[in-house]
């Protein structure tokens, strides 16, 4: 049998929803390969479920071992690298459950965030920062290339508490991989707070700068009330090291 038709097989014999007995006799030895086809699903469904572990618990072990059979069947893993298989089944999930009315929304909710945390705690760095010097809010601001901004509609980082049970509320979080030490966190991001960070991002003009584009956007003063909490955010985003520091703006 020709190699590509053996590899074929191969993965069929792993992924399908059951195994042929057609791939079986092909493969020859079908006792082996049915313990292969175990040992394979069951190291793949352990990587998922340690990624996404709240959305498993949520699930539960039947129902979460039946939606990664779904995946494996629909689309078998494409990456070489193991961790990537929670990446792979967390964009299946994200298209299969989005229309599906037994799975809660918060769920939905929570595998997203799970997904791209676990993106921040494996995945490759985005990049190298620019070249900055300390902060200064007359600088342009100076990004960790390994953060996320994301929308949620419910408070799905909150620990201890029943996901199926979380009411609605609109959810910003700023996550980020620390340049220090790789650790993963979040900032829960008030709506102002959101729209300084998207301005701030966007804008490549010095902060003092873009601070009163978004200030101006959202209708508010900037007061002394105002400053006081621009410093203590900035503080802790710098500590953070989201934010890392200052570039010279541009003299162009």
């Amino acid at each position: 049998m020709p190699l590509r038709a053996r590899e074929q097989a191969a993965t069929r014999v792993c992924f399908d929803a059951e195994p042929s007995e057609k791939d079986l006799t092909l493969l020859g030895e079908p006792d082996r390969w049915r313990m292969y086809r175990h040992m394979v699903r069951t190291r793949i469904e352990d990587m998922v479920g340690q990624g996404l572990k709240r959305t498993r618990d949520t699930l539960g072990d039947d129902a979460f071992h039946e939606w990664v059979g779904r995946w494996l069947a629909a689309a078998p893993p494409a990456s070489r690298y193991i961790r990537d298989v929670v990446l792979e089944f967390g964009a299946f999930a994200a298209e299969a459950w989005v229309n599906d009315d037994a799975v809660p929304p918060p769920l939905r909710e929570l595998a997203r965030y799970e997904t791209h945390r676990w993106r921040l705690v494996h995945g490759e760095s985005k990049g190298t920062p620019e070249p900055h010097g300390p902060f200064a809010f007359e600088g342009v601001p100076v990004w960790n290339p390994d953060i996320e901004l994301l929308s949620f509609a419910f408070p799905v980082q909150r620990t201890g508490v029943g996901v199926r049970s979380l009411a609605p509320r609109e959810t910003e979080l700023l996550l980020y991989r620390r340049r220090d030490n790789h650790n993963v966190g979040y900032v829960e991001l008030t709506p102002v707070d959101a729209t300084l960070v998207r301005t701030w991002r966007a804008d490549r003009s010095p902060m003092t700068e873009s601070t009163r584009t978004a200030a101006a956007g959202l209708g508010i003063a900037i007061d002394p009330t105002f400053v006081e909490h621009l410093g203590t955010f900035c503080a802790t985003l710098l500590e953070r090291t989201i934010l890392l520091g200052s570039a010279e703006p541009s003299s162009s």
